[in-house]
């Protein structure tokens, strides 16, 4: 007999809550996509956070002059990151250092970098704006979303120990955050028991070109994170499905 799909119980005072991050546009994975959106249609969530990095933006990277990168065209990403928005549903967007990108550009002296990237950043918010998304429009330490005793951001930390120093950083809160595509969770030694959990990629990282010699990436792997608050307490958990250059099909807790 084929066992009837149940999910997470939650009370009637609590609210389901998703996150995913590093989706980086058009260069989404389309197995993780399809996992992420399996989960949602489970888990039912009331918020749907992007952790940041929604769009790649390789055309505005620094130092792209002479990479190849400026030749990548910004049209394609836009919409690829827009779509994963929209087909996940999400309520909250954190700006990532990605996302910032044209940001850097506003005041350029090169008039047409300065126009282009203010076509981009516009065209970005509108969209947001248009979707009723709520977003931190500001990648820094300090920004954070907040749910319960968790905050919710993009992350500024890299290398090894980063959700420990993450945690470290929010205590008394625990934060989720994705920046570093590292799927991992740790504590800090502190009274009030923070956790550091981060969500990954969402990406191809095969296909990530300006990591694909930094010896760090072979740690990358991918993640959703869930969990229920009640607007005083959040539980958070982690589905990760590993090292995705298997690309195998997710295995999905609910």
């Amino acid at each position: 007999m084929r066992r009837k799909k149940t999910v997470a119980s939650v009370t009637k005072k609590e609210k389901r809550i998703m996150a995913v991050g590093c989706s980086h546009g058009k260069e989404l994975d389309p197995i993780a996509a399809e996992a992420a959106f399996n989960f949602r249609d489970r888990f039912k969530p009331d918020i749907i956070i992007h952790l940041g990095d929604v769009w790649d933006t390789s055309a505005w990277r620094a130092g792209a002059t002479g990479s190849g990168d400026e030749r990548e065209r910004t049209d394609q990403d836009f919409v690829a990151g827009c779509r994963f928005l929209d087909d996940l549903g999400a309520t909250h967007l954190c700006m990532g250092n990605h996302d910032e990108r044209p940001y850097r550009f506003l005041n350029h002296s090169n008039t047409l970098l300065a126009e282009k990237a203010e076509h981009d950043v516009e065209r970005m918010e509108s969209w947001l704006k248009n979707r009723k998304i709520h977003y931190l429009k500001s990648w820094d330490i300090r920004t954070r979303f907040t749910f319960g005793n968790w905050d919710y951001t993009h992350g500024t930390v890299y290398g090894m120990g980063s959700s420990r120093k993450m945690a470290f950083a929010h205590a008394p809160n625990s934060v989720a955050f994705a920046h570093t595509h590292v799927a991992s969770q740790d504590k800090v030694e502190n009274i009030h028991n923070p956790t550091g959990m981060c969500a990954g990629t969402l990406s191809r990282i095969s296909h990530m070109g300006y990591a694909s010699t930094r010896m760090r990436t072979l740690a990358w792997s991918q993640a959703i994170l869930w969990g229920v608050t009640n607007g005083k307490e959040t539980r958070m958990w982690m589905c990760e499905n590993g090292q995705n250059n298997k690309r195998k099909p997710w295995t999905l807790p609910l």
